[in-house]
């Protein structure tokens, strides 16, 4: 790598880093939480959520305390609750292993419930000095066109590659937490999707622009068939409350939310050559009601469509007047505040749509 590069890229983050302001007042903590909250979404939509979630939760014993059922209220919008129920798991893991300070040791922080290699490196480089490079996308679409790096990716080809060439970077002057920052905004800022070229310090470093090849890195892995499936909601009321169940991770999708009953099938998979499974929550909803509602089900129309990962999922609601054991009944604004998935806050806006 030119040191001319590296002065470029030094020089340009040096008038960028304070761009965001959740980069003043920072503590392994702030950091740790920001990179959750961050990582699925745009930094525009996301900075107020943040804010509000840290002034509800400053510190780790106070997202240790919780409630658990508060954290999912402080992150609903965000998508994949499984990353709030972590964060606190990992919250009560730090309190009482590493007496309430989060750890900036890159193999300790690894090992905590819910923080996986990205967080790790990023609170590890930036608090710890840890030379690890994080590589998330933005990562990946400057080092796979400076470098034509012909891996596809998110394979280990790639990964290996991809630290390769970034290896001279943490050699340099540089902070280790900032050449994460620094390659992380350029992926961000200029090296979009649809690069910024014209407006890039480095563009005449850069092998794919110079082949006129940006378009083409980072390569694609070839993509999973997408899985259609109905999902088919049993929709009980018995006064003004609706019946709904937890989630204890049996049924695939949403683990820990609230849902009404529901049944589905996921269909096989050539890749996998897996059977189809048939999915219901609670376990055993009786077979005599299910092919009830399944016939009936087959001359309506979706009542919403939602996508989880890979599946594209048709979602028929129904009410019946038979209850399942257990579970809970809620009226509609308990709905509203504890389910917190968008998938079963659509499926509470429909519920004044549905036909008795």
């Amino acid at each position: 790598m030119p040191d001319s590069l590296v002065n470029r890229l030094a020089t340009w983050y040096a008038g960028e880093k304070h761009r965001y302001e959740f980069r003043l007042e920072r503590n392994p903590y702030r950091t740790w939480i920001t990179e959750i909250f961050l990582q699925q979404t745009q930094i525009a939509a996301g900075k107020d959520k943040l804010k509000t979630f840290l002034k509800r939760f400053p510190d780790v014993k106070a997202l240790a305390k919780g409630p658990v059922e508060d954290v999912l209220a402080a992150f609903q919008g965000m998508g994949y609750y499984s990353r709030a129920r972590n964060m606190h798991r990992a919250a009560v893991e730090i309190v009482k292993k590493y007496k309430a300070n989060v750890p900036v040791v890159y193999a300790d922080l690894v090992k905590i419930p819910g923080i996986g290699h990205y967080t790790a490196a990023i609170v590890a480089s930036i608090h710890g000095g840890e030379k690890i490079l994080a590589l998330d996308a933005n990562h990946a679409r400057v080092l796979s066109r400076l470098y034509t790096i012909g891996a596809a990716q998110g394979g280990q080809a790639f990964r290996e590659a991809a630290v390769r060439a970034a290896a001279p970077l943490f050699e340099t002057k540089m902070p280790a937490g900032d050449v994460n920052e620094a390659l992380m905004q350029w992926g961000q800022t200029i090296c979009k999707k649809k690069p910024l070229c014209d407006k890039c310090f480095a563009a005449d470093f850069c092998a794919a622009f110079a082949a006129g090849r940006q378009a083409d890195f980072p390569r694609k892995a070839e993509r999973a068939e997408a899985l259609e499936i109905l999902w088919l909601m049993l929709v009980h009321r018995k006064g003004n409350k609706y019946q709904v169940f937890a989630n204890t991770g049996k049924f695939p999708f949403l683990a820990g939310e609230l849902m009404f009953p529901s049944y589905t099938v996921l269909p096989e998979t050539r890749s996998k050559k897996a059977a189809a499974e048939t999915l219901m929550l609670p376990e055993k909803i009786p077979a005599a009601l299910i092919r009830k509602s399944l016939a009936k089900a087959q001359n309506l129309p979706a009542d919403f469509r939602h996508t989880i990962t890979r599946y594209k999922i048709a979602v028929k609601m129904m009410f019946t007047d038979t209850s399942q054991p257990g579970g809970k009944f809620l009226t509609p604004a308990e709905l509203k505040d504890k389910c917190h998935s968008s998938l079963m806050q659509k499926a509470i806006r429909r519920l004044d749509k549905l036909e008795f």
